[in-house]
């Protein structure tokens, strides 16, 4: 999971905070408001992950699903809402193609 929050943290904007919140999962909090943007920046990163991982001459293959949610559209006032909807709409990403990310709202 290090090498993983590396690469997280290497690809994202600086401006960006990265937070693993436990397991396999990470949030990425964002200013970006351009759905567009996050989409192409949410498909790059997939991308990115899928590039093999070096790890003492063993490489390691992995994949990601990302949910995309907005505040405060997809929240409201309340923290726990846009975790739900950024949930959400990653299980949905995980239905669809692997290599795109899915939003929590119609596009």
């Amino acid at each position: 999971m290090k090498e993983v929050a590396k690469r997280i943290s290497n690809f994202v904007y600086k401006e960006c905070l990265v937070v693993h919140i436990g397991g396999d999962e990470f949030i990425i909090l964002s200013k970006e408001i351009i759905d567009h943007e996050l989409t192409d920046r949410g498909t790059q990163l997939i991308q990115e992950l899928a590039t093999p991982f070096e790890i003492e001459d063993i490489s390691f293959n992995l994949s990601a699903s990302i949910g995309i949610s907005r505040y405060p559209t997809d929240g409201g006032d309340n923290l726990d809402d846009l975790l739900r909807s950024a949930d959400i709409a990653m299980h949905q990403s995980k239905k669809n193609i692997k290599t795109q990310p899915a939003s929590s709202r119609a596009t």
